[in-house]
Formats: structure tokens, sequence, C-alpha cells
């Protein structure tokens, strides 16, 4: 029950996006950030990983030249800093995210490299047993913001 009640935390942010119209699948809002894009091929499902570590603090990013700003957390996982990115800002609102610094987290999602600096892709991440952000799906790394309000309705089914 507090597995399936962190699930439906994280999935409500992202049906907040839906209703109002935000996140569109393939509507052009958030510029480099599109399924099949440069930045989107970085994420190989074959190489999903994962790591804990300490919130250090939220960021803005922008992954690459012309892309839209994101949303991201810096995360110390003991040994060092690393720059985990979460998706579009308007679909994660860096101050909404629910993570603050010092929480403690579970990361999931991919490593890449974007212009010699190693960063960390994130599907899924999780603070304690009741709350987690997820942000693409785990089975093929498809972008929540990327996807249909039934292809998340369909997400919220399966958990």
């Amino acid at each position: 029950m507090v597995r399936r009640c962190g699930w439906w935390i994280g999935m409500a942010a992202a049906a907040l996006f839906l209703a109002s119209g935000l996140a569109v699948a393939g509507s052009g809002l958030y510029p480099g950030w599109e399924k099949g894009g440069a930045y989107d091929s970085l994420y190989r499902v074959s190489e999903y990983d994962s790591f804990k570590g300490e919130v250090v603090k939220i960021v803005e990013i922008t992954p690459m030249p012309g892309m839209a700003p994101g949303a991201g957390l810096v995360v110390n996982d003991g040994d060092e800093n690393i720059l985990v990115h979460l998706g579009p800002v308007g679909f994660v609102d860096p101050k909404a995210t629910g993570f603050k610094p010092g929480d403690r987290v579970k990361v999931k999602g991919v490593w890449a490299d974007i212009r010699g600096e190693e960063i960390f892709l994130a599907s899924k991440v999780k603070k304690g047993d009741l709350y987690q952000l997820k942000v693409r799906r785990t089975r093929d790394g498809l972008a929540f913001w990327e996807m249909s309000a039934e292809e998340l309705e369909e997400e919220r089914a399966e958990e």
C-alpha cells in the first residue's frame, strides 16, 4: 500500500500537467526533449542503473544547446556529486519536485555523456517509502512528457 501511494504521488504531478494542457505529446513545447531527438537517444534502457545518495541542490539545466530548460538534482553518492536530469521545466517544476537538500534518495535511470560530462538521466527518483517522482517508463525509457493521457493512464493501471 505504501509503495502504491508513492507511485500515485509521482503520477499526480504528471497528471496535473496533462490536465492543464501543458504536456501534449509531440507538441513541440519542449524543444530538444522530443522522442527520438539527440538528447532522447542518450537514454539506453540496456544500460539501466541506480545509485543512492543525498540531494545537494535542485538546479535548472540546459542539457544541449538549443534545448528548452530542464530540471535537475545534484546528488552526492558519498564519493562525488552527480548531476541528475529529470525533465523539461514546465513538466518538472524545479521548485515543486518534492526534494530538498539533505534528502536521501535512490535514483534509477541511465548514465550518459554530454559534452564530456558524465550525467545521469533519471527515470525515477525515490525518497523514503512514500514519495517517488517518475519521469520515464522503465521498460523502454519513454519520457512521460511525450506520453498521451491514455498512455499515462495505462502506466497508472499497471502499478
